[in-house]
């Protein structure tokens, strides 16, 4: 029988309201239990959904206490924390990136899937199921395009269309290599197939912006607020986009349209550091956070895809249209191959330090 969907505020006020009863003002300390989980969850409204969809319930159910620090940590502070034995976090958000480079030098402590549900597993796909890092959040990259400018039907609908300038005429804007995105792009939009783009072949992809470059006026990458406004102002036709970006444009009214085909799918883990204090609880909780309702409060709160398929079974269908991970859009997307990026290149430099080298002297070049 298939599960109730449940709105965001019967969820909140079935789950997490009765922690909140329990909870002294920030960063949220539950008062009954004496077993403490630490939690570097990341800042802003991100941090602040974790603490709803996550841990409130958690220490609801369990009694255990979790303590949320509202803020990150850099690869060097983690690598300096476990080296020096001063681990102040038994559970951390994290990139995959720094998943891989971590798990490699052995800093991290392997993730006890034996303490989640098989139900749970079994709809959990492997790339969220590192051996040193659960996946429990996904935004995208998506294709965003003026509707007044482009008519119902023909807007650009695939990469190759973005870099068709004939047929799609207009000022765009795409992510800045250096920082990892759209990098994906000029491949697929040759035609290469989803699951061929990886390994990428760097200087191929940087022959393909160079038949755009004249059209493409800004390269987003610290800013991710950039390429929204800059359409949001009409200032570009189309852009690459990160989905939570441009879903506060489109809700704010402007005439902007997403497109999900060749979607590009970033995932961010849970990792425990080696030398964590409390590594049996923190597994609970990762077994907590696993399940499809926790994942479904999550996805209720702010637009991050969940990882469960089954999560999809409790989120409204006007929640689950703006989520990268939604079954209907998933299958013609491709997900960042964080591996490759940190992986070696050539002696002494990884990809990613290649794709910066040739992206700057490319840029140079004009």
């Amino acid at each position: 029988m298939k599960a109730k969907r449940l709105g965001r505020r019967k969820f909140l006020k079935a789950t997490a309201a009765g922690a909140a009863a329990s909870v002294v003002g920030f960063p949220y300390i539950a008062r009954a239990a004496d077993r403490r989980i630490v939690v570097t969850a990341g800042g802003g409204a991100y941090g602040k959904a974790q603490v709803e969809a996550y841990f409130k319930p958690f220490m609801k159910e369990t009694g255990i206490e979790v303590h949320a620090t509202l803020s990150g940590l850099s690869l060097a502070e983690k690598k300096a924390q476990v080296e020096t034995g001063n681990v102040t976090a038994d559970l951390v958000s994290m990139g995959f990136a720094d998943v891989e480079i971590m798990s490699g030098n052995d800093w991290l402590v392997p993730v006890d899937y034996n303490q989640f549900r098989t139900e749970d597993i079994d709809n959990i796909s492997a790339d969220d199921r590192h051996a040193y890092g659960m996946g429990f959040i996904y935004w995208a990259e998506v294709l965003a395009y003026r509707s007044d400018v482009f008519a119902p039907g023909s807007h650009p609908k695939s990469w190759a269309d973005v870099w068709d300038t004939e047929q799609f005429p207009g000022p765009r804007s795409m992510g800045d290599a250096s920082y990892r995105y759209s990098f994906e792009c000029p491949l697929m939009a040759e035609g290469v197939p989803l699951d061929q783009v990886y390994p990428i072949d760097i200087d191929r992809a940087l022959n393909g912006y160079s038949r755009i470059r004249d059209d493409v006026v800004a390269w987003w990458g610290k800013s991710a607020a950039l390429p929204a406004q800059l359409i949001n102002d009409k200032e570009v036709v189309m852009c690459s986009v990160a989905n939570g970006r441009i879903k506060e444009v489109v809700e704010a009214g402007a005439p902007v349209g997403v497109e999900w085909n060749q979607g590009i799918l970033y995932h961010t883990a849970y990792a425990v550091l080696k030398g964590a204090k409390n590594v049996e609880d923190t597994m609970k909780l990762l077994a907590f956070v696993a399940r499809p309702e926790s994942q479904a409060r999550m996805a209720e709160i702010i637009a991050y895809g969940p990882p469960n398929r089954k999560a999809f079974d409790f989120i409204a269908p006007e929640v689950a249209k703006n989520l990268p991970t939604n079954p209907a859009y998933r299958d013609n997307m491709i997900l960042k191959n964080d591996a490759w990026w940190v992986a070696e290149g050539t002696p002494g430099k990884t990809n990613r330090e290649l794709v910066i080298e040739k992206w700057e002297e490319w840029k140079i070049k004009g």
